[in-house]
């Protein structure tokens, strides 16, 4: 399984530096037929050539975008239309822990509402996110129990030790005093 992930992630790394490729000369993407494609802002939910590539360039910029830019965008966004909430969770999905949740939320119910040739990409994003969520949680220590058993007695015997410190400091100062 974690063959997988990473055979995916390779292949998802590729493909993102081949469109960055693409978007690192100048904004225009172009292509067959997809010269009159410009990415400027959230892209829109119309089908047809610049669909795939402006929402490919989109995610590329939320994910290197500073916050700045992200702020702007999601002011951009602010309407309760499929176009601008998914747009909203490619900008979250890139954001900070907190805001993934959000994302996740956003794509989960847009994402049926997106034309189709663009779901399989979003459907993607979302296993990533998903993905890194799970990442993240598995790397956070969790206590073994044997751990907090072992912090327990370390505690009951600091606490002994701090009684007997302070009864023999007591006995030290019976002795000098006349």
């Amino acid at each position: 399984m974690k063959l997988e992930h990473i055979i995916c992630g390779l292949a998802v790394s590729l493909m993102l530096s081949g469109c960055q490729m693409i978007t690192g000369h100048n904004q225009n993407l172009t292509g067959t037929g997809a010269s009159n494609c410009f990415f400027s802002g959230p892209p829109v939910l119309i089908e047809g050539e610049c669909l795939l590539p402006n929402w490919i360039a989109f995610g590329i910029r939320a994910q290197h975008g500073n916050d700045e830019w992200r702020r702007d965008i999601l002011k951009q966004t602010g309407d309760d239309t499929p176009q601008d909430r998914l747009a909203r969770a490619v900008v979250l999905s890139w954001g900070t822990r907190a805001e993934w949740k959000q994302a996740t939320a956003l794509y989960r119910t847009e994402l049926d509402k997106a034309p189709v040739p663009l779901q399989p990409l979003l459907h993607y994003w979302l296993d990533e996110l998903e993905y890194r969520k799970t990442l993240v949680s598995s790397a956070t220590p969790t206590r073994d129990p044997r751990i907090q058993q072992l912090a327990d007695k370390n505690a009951e015997l600091t606490r002994k030790l701090d009684a007997l410190t302070a009864i023999e400091e007591s006995m030290n100062a019976r002795r000098r005093s006349p």
